[in-house]
Formats: C-alpha cells, sequence, structure tokens
C-alpha cells in the first residue's frame, strides 16, 4: 500500500524497515518491562534481543533468496535491498532461536527463563510484521470476488486487484495471540508460554497461507510454508505435552 512512506532529498524512508524497526524497538521495551521484578536480568536480556534479532534478519534473508533464487540469480544486486522486503519468517525464527541458545550458554544464563520473558516479545513482532507487509505488499493473498475477507489490494508489484486481506488476517491473529499471551504470562512456566507461542504463531500463519497468492515453492499441491508451519505447529503440540507432565515439572 505504501512501500516508501517519505523521502528527505536523496534519502528513502521504506515502510518495511520502518515498521521493523519501531517493532524492535517495542519488543525490547516489552521484554524490558516483563524484567522488572529481576531487574538483573535486564540488561543481558535486552543483549540477547538484540543479537538475536541482528542474526535472525540475516538467516531470514538468506533463507529467502535461497527460496527466490531463479529470480535473484536474475537479479544479484537486489540480494543486499532487505529495505524493499523479503525475510522469511521460518528462517529467522530459527536462526534467531538458535543464536539466543547459544548466547545463554556462553553467557551462563537459562534459556529456558529467556524464552518465558521473550515470548510476549515474538507476539509482538510478528503483530509489526503483519503490519509491514500490508504496507509493502509482501504475502499478499489470492485473487477472490469482493467480500468481508477482501479488498482492493496490491500484490508486491503494486497491481491491485480485489484480494483476500493476508496482512490483516494474520496481523489480527497475532494481535490475538498476543493478548493470550500475556493474559497467560504468570499463569504458565516460561516454557509452556514459549511454546504455546511458537505453536499459536504456527497455526496463525498456516490458516493465512491457505489464503495467500504470492508465488511459493510447493510440494505437490502444498505450499512449503504451509506444510513448515504444519510441523511447526505439532512440535509445538507435543512439546507442551512432554513439559507439562508432571514429571517434567518436578525435574525442571
Amino acid at each position: 500500500m505504501y512501500p516508501i512512506l517519505a523521502r528527505y532529498g536523496p534519502f528513502l524512508i521504506y515502510s518495511y524497515e520502518f515498521v521493523l524497526a519501531i517493532g524492535i524497538g517495542a519488543c525490547i521495551g516489552l521484554a524490558a518491562w516483563l524484567t522488572r521484578e529481576k531487574r538483573q536480568l535486564r540488561i543481558p536480556l535486552v543483549n540477547a534481543i538484540l543479537i538475536s534479532v541482528l542474526l535472525a534478519m540475516v538467516g531470514g534473508r538468506i533463507v529467502f533468496v535461497l527460496a527466490e533464487w531463479s529470480y535473484y540469480v536474475e537479479e544479484p544486486g537486489e540480494i543486499w535491498l532487505v529495505w524493499r522486503g523479503g525475510l522469511s519468517y521460518h528462517g529467522a525464527l530459527i536462526v534467531g532461536l538458535v543464536s539466543l541458545w547459544v548466547w545463554t550458554i556462553w553467557r551462563k544464563h537459562s534459556f529456558k527463563d529467556f524464552t518465558g520473558f521473550l515470548a510476549p516479545a515474538l507476539a509482538l513482532i510478528s503483530v509489526f510484521g503483519w503490519f509491514a507487509c500490508w504496507l509493502e505488499g509482501c504475502a499478499y493473498g489470492k485473487e477472490t470476488a469482493l467480500s468481508l475477507l477482501s479488498g482492493d489490494l496490491p500484490d508486491s508489484y503494486g497491481v491491485f486487484s480485489v484480494r483476500y486481506q493476508t496482512q490483516m488476517m494474520g496481523l489480527i491473529l497475532s494481535a490475538l495471540l498476543f493478548s493470550v499471551v500475556l493474559l497467560l504470562y504468570r499463569r504458565l512456566r516460561p516454557l509452556q508460554l514459549f511454546w504455546l507461542t511458537v505453536g499459536g504463531l504456527a497455526v496463525g500463519r498456516l490458516i493465512v497461507t491457505l489464503f495467500r497468492g504470492d508465488e511459493a515453492p510447493m510440494i505437490g499441491t502444498f505450499r512449503v510454508d504451509t506444510i513448515t508451519d504444519g510441523l511447526m505447529a505439532l512440535a509445538a503440540l507435543i512439546s507442551l505435552a512432554v513439559i507439562s507432565r508432571p514429571s517434567f515439572a518436578r525435574r525442571s
């Protein structure tokens, strides 16, 4: 809708990177607020977020470029133009979590406790991510008839048509999950809250992929991201079942 927010002389402010920057700042602020009762963890947690986000963006970009290699092999100069959009959610999530895990081991902190603080931030950054996609036009919906779920929206190339409002679907589902996670923040153990968040995000994204019209790698008649989100949702459900057992709670 608005890929470029403003222009100052030769400089352009791209909506995608601007919204994500605000989202990252909001997530850091939220995580810092959640550690108000454990202030000794505030600085380590902020450092962990910054490192994880940086590496997550690098990993997400690499996975996105590899998935769209047929395009980038023809336009190699655009590989580095991250501000124009193009991050793999799954690549960013996996690289970010692995980075966080390695960092906690290196700094001798509890990965379990950190995931509890980061669960609400993970849901919140998803809200900003979907909003950034709405402004940029990425993850656009299939063409369809006009209804409550559709609107006159552009694709990534700026071509308008009546499409499913996939970005708004993702944003609303992420906002609902964020509200649930905050409500349950003190009622669940850190790992339970974390896997609930990961699973909720996966289910929400799976639902949205059924309406998406952007090109994606396919396995048969299914999008790879649909399959990946289904597997992540299943993994989160299994993890929740395991860590919710009384024997696991006693060990942890």
